[in-house]
């Protein structure tokens, strides 16, 4: 069945859900929406809901973990406090997560996102970013453990004081693709930290069309940072990386779905060349998970198999 995702206006989701297929919708912005699974503090947005799609659905909750699921997708949101830490709130959310997907059926993650304040801030001499880092690894240290695959991920920094995390899982494994620029993340020196960050570059997923789940993309190349202090040239390196995920996903005459872009305050993207800036657009303003990072930028990719 297919998978969709579109961003939408609030006045338009009563009736997107009358249709039954609404996996998830994720408000950015915060506080005073009601109208989202989940809300992020975050700015910009322009008032959009980001909305997933599927077959017909059925909703429920396993301990904090909402859930909507259609027999081959299954959309998880979880939100918790981050203190006393990020590490300690990581470890909670993947933790509940992985028991939520556990005993629904859907034991391949897929697709992550997750927020969270003063992603550059130092927590006990440590970035709170490296201490996310590890907070994640010990809850998927057992998952890695049984052959299971690091999901596509992106990693952002929000307002407000919590963790807020929302997934895409399915009863099959997805095919992990690492970009031919870049190490794999989880194969970085101890430069970045104590424990690498567990994800891929992108998923695939062959289903009634082929997915690629592209992660969070920045002027990363090897392992290193480039273009510091120079926004318009990170954002063409970001675009050299994202073309080299999609040549490395090898989908048939791929279309892009949908892109969304992280900018730090004051930043705004220029016009995305073709084929991303083709797709439905979301633009929000935010922390990158370094420093350095400008701007970082994801998508979905839907094409043949």
């Amino acid at each position: 069945m297919p998978l969709l995702v579109g961003y939408y206006p609030k006045d338009t989701l009563e009736s997107l859900r009358a249709g039954g297929d609404v996996l998830g919708v994720v408000g950015f912005g915060g506080g005073a929406q009601t109208a989202a699974t989940l809300d992020v503090p975050m700015a910009g947005g322009d008032g959009l809901y980001e909305v997933w799609r599927g077959g017909r659905t059925s909703a429920g909750r396993v301990g904090r973990v909402s859930y909507a699921e259609d027999g081959e997708w299954l959309f998880a949101s979880v939100a918790v406090t981050t203190q006393p830490g990020v590490e300690e709130a990581a470890f909670a959310a993947y933790t509940e997560l992985l028991a939520a997907l556990a005993a629904r059926g859907y034991p391949h993650l897929i697709r992550v996102w997750q927020y969270f304040s003063g992603i550059n801030d130092e927590e006990e001499n440590l970035e709170r970013y490296r201490r996310f880092n590890r907070g994640r690894h010990a809850a998927l240290k057992g998952y890695l453990a049984r052959g299971l695959r690091r999901p596509a991920a992106t990693a952002i920094g929000c307002a407000g004081d919590g963790f807020y995390l929302y997934a895409l899982a399915r009863r099959q494994a997805g095919m992990p693709i690492e970009n031919p620029r870049q190490v794999p993340a989880f194969r970085y020196p101890p430069d970045y930290g104590p424990q690498p960050p567990d994800f891929t570059r992108a998923m695939r997923v062959n289903g009634d069309k082929a997915y690629l789940f592209i992660s969070g993309t920045a002027a990363i190349i090897g392992h290193e940072s480039h273009h510091a202090g120079n926004a318009a040239a990170q954002f063409d390196e970001t675009l050299r990386n994202l073309e080299a995920i999609l040549a490395a996903g090898g989908l048939t005459a791929p279309r892009v779905a949908a892109v969304k872009v992280y900018m730090r305050p004051g930043g705004r993207p220029p016009p995305l060349p073709q084929p991303w800036g083709d797709a439905p657009l979301l633009v929000l303003t935010s922390a990158i998970c370094r420093a350095e990072l400008l701007i970082e930028i994801e998508a979905l990719v839907v094409g043949g198999i």
